[in-house]
């Protein structure tokens, strides 16, 4: 027994290891032209399913590259009950007050399954307290190697009072929610907030679709998600750069353009103050060093593979101040259907601004709280977009 014992610890962790290692890797940008795309969604209510039925649409279901959807019902343990996952059809219980599966939410994922080709899904209940939820999120995504876990944003958006930005419904415990998946998961995050993306059915007409690069891992991956959906016949792309640029950068350029007109110094030091914090931001936000580089291989490798391609287009900025990057996304207004950021950008692991009152800006980073925040997106669904720490890049 001792003898026999040595040898199989050894073959089944080393085997669990290897598991684990490729499960490591697990990211939209790993995914290649020919793999199946496995992506787990998450619904509260009905309410949620429109927009995560048309981003499951966007991501190009194709027979050489399938979609497999893991769609979960979200509901609150109640009671003494114990936790649960329920795979519908598999089983029934009373021991708990949750909606049979004829009033599921989703329903409606699977009625688009059965109207698509290349894409097949499985239905799920899971019944936990919400402080724990997460666990039941994160060991089904890592059981079934999904790629990708899509939330709901926490706040309700405000498109239908005509109004920008929003609102908040004593929703802190979805909030907690997001945030544990952010923090525990082993595989992509992406948080959905739904401004009309919904609103018509399975892609009846062309959507226009921008991602807004600055650098860093969030931002590759979040470019990997929108290439993917570029390749679908309905989606265009547009690949906006950021590239920031500091002060003394911009005071030569203004001097360099200056022909012996004279310098104002009192005017600076007048905004000196005001612009602090921006600065702060803005070098967090951007990439240097091994990080810079792999921005600019993973963008000239993108530039490279669409080359060709008539629905994707790049426009590159260069900024030097906060007020300038809301400024030019501003001037994007009615354009687009969905921004797709990255959570964090650059070299910022741990977003930490005064920019923002709202501590929402820890949730889905500066530049996701600025877009939902805003007036003038208020008619642009957006997707903020982690990479998993576990995750490396492909």
């Amino acid at each position: 027994m001792t003898f026999a014992v040595g040898p199989f610890i050894a073959y089944f962790y080393k085997s669990s290891a290897k598991t684990f290692v490729q499960y490591k890797q697990r990211s939209v940008a790993s995914v290649g032209p020919n793999n199946q795309f496995r992506v787990l969604v998450c619904a509260h209510t009905s309410r949620n399913v429109p927009g995560i039925i048309n981003l499951l649409e966007a991501s190009n279901p194709t027979t050489q590259s399938p979609l497999h959807v893991l769609a979960v019902h979200l509901v609150e343990l109640t009671g003494h009950a114990s936790a649960m996952l329920v795979v519908h059809d598999a089983c029934k219980t009373k021991d708990v007050n949750f909606p049979d599966k004829s009033s599921s939410p989703t329903n409606a994922i699977e009625l688009y399954v059965k109207q698509r080709q290349s894409v097949t899904v499985q239905s799920l209940t899971a019944v936990s307290a919400y402080p724990t939820m997460h666990e039941d999120i994160c060991n089904l995504a890592e059981d079934n190697r999904v790629s990708i876990i899509i939330i709901p944003y926490h706040k309700k958006a405000t498109i239908l009072d005509g109004e920008g930005g929003a609102r908040d419904e004593d929703k802190s415990h979805l909030k907690n929610l997001n945030n544990n998946l952010m923090e525990n998961a082993r595989c992509s995050v992406g948080v959905l907030l739904d401004r009309g993306i919904g609103t018509s059915n399975y892609f009846d007409c062309c959507r226009h679709f921008t991602m807004l690069f600055f650098g860093g891992a969030d931002d590759r991956e979040a470019l990997a998600y929108a290439g993917r959906m570029a390749g679908h016949p309905r989606v265009t792309l547009t690949v906006i750069t950021f590239n920031i640029m500091n002060k003394e950068a911009e005071k030569t350029c203004v001097d360099d353009d200056d022909d012996g007109d004279e310098y104002n110094d009192e005017d600076d030091n007048d905004n000196e103050n005001d612009d602090d914090d921006d600065d702060v931001t803005l070098e967090g936000m951007k990439s240097t060093g091994e990080e810079k580089k792999m921005d600019d291989l993973y963008l000239d490798e993108f530039r490279l593979r669409s080359m060709n391609d008539a629905s994707i287009k790049f426009v590159e900025n260069w900024v030097t101040s906060w007020e300038q990057i809301l400024s030019l996304i501003q001037s994007t207004e009615g354009e687009y259907d969905m921004f797709i950021v990255g959570r964090r950008h650059g070299e910022m692991q741990e977003v930490a601004t005064t920019l923002l009152d709202d501590d929402d800006s820890n949730d889905i980073g500066v530049l996701g709280e600025a877009l939902v925040s805003s007036n003038f997106t208020a008619s642009t669904s957006i997707l903020i977009v982690q990479k998993s720490e576990f995750a490396h890049d492909s």
